[in-house]
């Protein structure tokens, strides 16, 4: 049996898989590229024995953005066809399952920068306190003030029974409060 292992791979010998279910999009690889560019390349692609991705398709067109000739990839050579397809769908669908506690969010963002987080987060940190770059402060404190009441953002949701997609608007109260009640609107 052939033994997984790390190498490293020219970006045009990798191959992304072309029945990809998962849909990348600009704003997602921007924000990916970006990542790296702060933290460097923390988690490598992970391909099968053909140099065709299985985990990493946003990191993969990242680096291309980036004018990257060469990464590092894991080679999974050891998980049979059949569990690659399966890797490659629940790969991208597990982290669905896992929920924000906005209680230890907001914790945590307060000691990070504002302006930063606010553009992965900006149900959580709104635009009024991007600009001061002081980090947010608890709710009913003195700095309430300077973010509106009522502030609404346009949330994805995935309902966690059968996994459709939807939007809906919520409060910065609702997000910071961890209780967000959704009425579907009916289609």
């Amino acid at each position: 049996m052939t033994s997984d292992r790390t190498e490293v791979m020219r970006l045009d010998d990798i191959v992304p898989y072309w029945r990809n279910p998962r849909l990348i999009t600009e704003e997602a690889v921007n924000a990916v590229a970006e990542s790296i560019r702060r933290y460097g390349y923390q988690q490598p692609v992970v391909v099968d024995e053909g140099k065709v991705i299985i985990m990493g398709h946003t990191r993969y067109a990242a680096m291309r953005r980036m004018g990257v000739t060469e990464v590092e990839v894991r080679v999974a050579a050891s998980l049979p066809a059949d569990k690659v397809k399966r890797l490659r769908v629940l790969d991208n669908r597990l982290h669905e399952y896992t929920r924000w506690d906005f209680d230890a969010l907001v914790s945590e963002l307060d000691e990070l920068d504002a302006k930063l987080m606010g553009g992965y987060f900006p149900e959580v940190v709104p635009e009024e306190l991007e600009d001061i770059g002081t980090g947010i402060s608890e709710p009913g404190t003195a700095d309430d003030n300077i973010v509106p009441d009522g502030l609404v953002s346009l949330v994805e949701f995935v309902c966690p029974s059968c996994f459709s997609e939807f939007q809906a608007n919520v409060t910065r109260e609702q997000v910071l409060s961890g209780r967000i009640e959704v009425q579907r609107a009916e289609a």
